[in-house]
């Protein structure tokens, strides 16, 4: 249906992941049509007042910095399709600062920019 354009977003429900992105990512019948695809997750939690966006949480396991954009322009492209006008991120890692390293780190510098 997401594929016809029939539905907007696939859920997961009670199934394994592999099963799932296995019909993703199938060449003939899957949703690919070129760029990045991540995962993108919405999280309520009752003692904060927004809602928590989590993307890419191992759909692409070991991403370049590059593909890390398109994961980010990914979720932002879905939060403007949702309503956000400006939605706002943050790149995490480990630490602090920036660590030499440590690329997660050096990586998220260079997404900030």
């Amino acid at each position: 249906m997401v594929r016809e354009g029939e539905a907007d977003f696939l859920m997961k429900g009670k199934l394994q992941t592999a099963d799932l992105l296995r019909e993703v990512v199938n060449k003939e019948r899957g949703l690919q049509r070129g760029g990045v695809m991540s995962h993108f997750g919405i999280f309520e939690v009752p003692s904060y007042h927004k809602l928590l966006v989590l993307t890419d949480g191992g759909m692409l396991p070991y991403p370049n910095t590059g593909e890390k954009a398109q994961i980010l322009m990914n979720a932002v492209k879905v939060l403007i399709g949702l309503g956000y006008e400006n939605p706002k991120v943050a790149v995490l890692a480990a630490a602090e600062q920036v660590n030499p390293k440590m690329q997660e780190s050096i990586d998220g510098d260079l997404l900030r920019r």
